[in-house]
Formats: structure tokens, C-alpha cells, sequence
């Protein structure tokens, strides 16, 4: 699921819940699957549960801004192999 979607119906959900910034914090972090909640184990215990760092943490990762950025940089970066010649696209 898209970050930014997921962030929005958490945003609602605690709302309507009236949950404390830790409640949310520790619901945040209990409802990660996949590559996200691996996002965890590169935080601090101290940061784990909380909100702000757990949701910078998670924007850095799979937020659309930065999500663009890691692309740019992974092209940048990517390099050519020596055997493999660059074909052109064939005009028609």
C-alpha cells in the first residue's frame, strides 16, 4: 500500500479513537507488514514509540518525495557493464 494512503487512514482512525501520541505511536509500529516493518529495526528502542520519529523514519523510506529522489540517485549511480555495447533506438 501507498505510504501516503496508509498515513491518511491512520491519521483518521486515531482521531476517531482519541488515541495519546503514544497509543499511536505503538498502534503505528504493531500494524507495519512487509518492508515497512523493517523500518523498525533501524530505530533506537527510544524511537520506536515514538510518533514523530517512527512516521520521519517511515517518510524517508517510502514517502513520494524521497521514494523519487532514491530513483534519481539509483540511476545516477547505476553503471554500465563493460561488454554490454549502448543500442539506440531504431528509427522507423
Amino acid at each position: 500500500m501507498n505510504w501516503e494512503v496508509f498515513k491518511t487512514q491512520f491519521s483518521i482512525i486515531s482521531e476517531d479513537n482519541g488515541w495519546t501520541e503514544g497509543a499511536k505511536a505503538c498502534q503505528l509500529a504493531a500494524s507495519l507488514r512487509g518492508e515497512a516493518v523493517e523500518v523498525l529495526q533501524v530505530l533506537l528502542d527510544t524511537e520506536r514509540l515514538n510518533l514523530k520519529s517512527l512516521r520521519n523514519a517511515l517518510d524517508l523510506r517510502f514517502g513520494q518525495k524521497y521514494s523519487r529522489e532514491y530513483a534519481r540517485l539509483q540511476m545516477k549511480t547505476r553503471l554500465q557493464k563493460p561488454e554490454k555495447a549502448c543500442r539506440s533506438m531504431p528509427l522507423k
